[in-house]
């Protein structure tokens, strides 16, 4: 029940405008402020209530009741011999209907349905292709490859080596750069004045079988240039030295000819080399970091004779820091040094050698 219904079943119960008010003002404690401020203005009872059926009468019109589905329902028809009555037909009122979709959310629906597709078709193709063309793979056990190292044999040196006091080291290259890093860490340590014989393993990917490095190996390791016939009048074995008296320790070594063409190979190969040998040794002097003089002179001769009355020649070049090029032709051996403290050493060594 309403309020109008409300009020209009009160008053006709007999109740006055003004008790009906104060009963909704009791029922309704938000409205009695209202109330009385209508009051004050001068507004009686009755004219409150019928305000407030009107109000309301107004409310219940603007508001659009629900759209229901609704069943009209026929009068019963009979069959055509009017004993039975036919079921009755309903006719059905649509209610709320919903929008036709929109040709974007078509679109949308399509592409979604499409991806859809797609992606179950190559699923389907991936299964198919894996079954039928990707061979079934068999399990790999791990396997021990077993691999002959063979350890080179080096040479024996060229010249006298004092088993109490001098060094022996080997070590092994597998690249190029290692060759200059190690004789760069020898170099550096102190030692009391032996001669330390260098053994070099060449185990390089492009070196079939491990072997000792030979001069040529040394050579290309500074990149030194030399004559084309050298290779062919001298060794390529060699032995190198390292003479730790000095600081730093003095580099050298020694190579063997044959005796019957010494005098070929002081005049075919090493006074000619004597003309470009400083910038044939650049790359070597910019590995002790010293620079050496390009000139047209020819190279300083000393005659060195030790403790023997003969005397050998040593011809050389001198650098800024006690690093130079000293070489000497013995008999059947070329000796080189990086000093020449370095390589008077070694001559006495190699003559010491050639007594026994």
């Amino acid at each position: 029940m309403n309020i109008v219904e409300s009020i209009q079943k009160a008053r006709e119960g007999g109740l006055s405008d003004e008790k009906i008010l104060e009963e909704i003002a009791r029922q309704n404690p938000q409205k009695k402020e209202a109330f009385e401020k209508a009051k004050r203005e001068g507004f009686s009872s009755a004219q409150i209530l019928n305000e407030m059926i009107e109000q309301n009468s107004k409310e219940e019109k603007e508001e659009s009741p629900p759209r229901r589905r609704t069943v009209e329902m026929e009068a019963p028809v009979q069959d055509e011999d009017g004993t039975r009555p036919r079921p009755q037909e309903e006719k059905v009122v649509p209610g709320n209907i919903p929008p036709r979709p929109t040709e974007e959310s078509k679109l949308w629906v399509r592409i979604f349905i499409t991806l859809g597709l797609v992606t179950l078709t190559s699923f389907a193709l991936t299964i198919l292709y894996r079954t039928f063309f990707i061979p079934t793979l068999e399990p790999i056990s791990p396997q021990v490859i077993e691999k002959e190292v063979r350890i080179p044999k080096a040479e024996p040196p060229l010249l006298e080596l004092y088993p109490e006091k001098d060094d022996v080291q080997r070590f092994a290259i597998s690249i190029k750069e290692e060759y200059l890093m190690n004789l760069r860490r020898i170099l550096r340590e102190e030692r009391g004045g032996e001669i330390i014989r260098l053994i070099i393993e060449d185990q390089r990917e492009e070196v079939r079988e491990s072997r000792v490095a030979t001069l040529y190996d040394f050579f290309s390791a500074f990149n030194i240039e030399y004559p084309e016939e050298f290779f062919e009048k001298i060794s390529e074995n060699f032995t190198l030295l390292v003479y730790t008296k000095e600081t730093p320790s003095a580099l050298g070594f020694i190579t063997s000819f044959d005796k019957d063409d010494r005098e070929g190979v002081e005049w075919t190969v090493m006074r000619p080399w004597e003309e470009t040998m400083e910038e044939d040794f650049l790359g070597f002097f910019e590995f002790w970091g010293e620079d050496i003089e390009v000139t047209e002179e020819d190279f300083n001769s000393e005659d060195y004779y030790g403790d023997r009355s003969r005397s050998d020649s040593i011809r050389y070049r001198e650098g800024e820091e006690n690093i130079g090029i000293y070489y000497s032709l013995m008999d059947d051996s070329l000796i080189f040094a990086t000093s020449k403290e370095a390589i008077k050493e070694i001559i006495d060594r190699y003559h010491k050698f050639k007594e026994f």
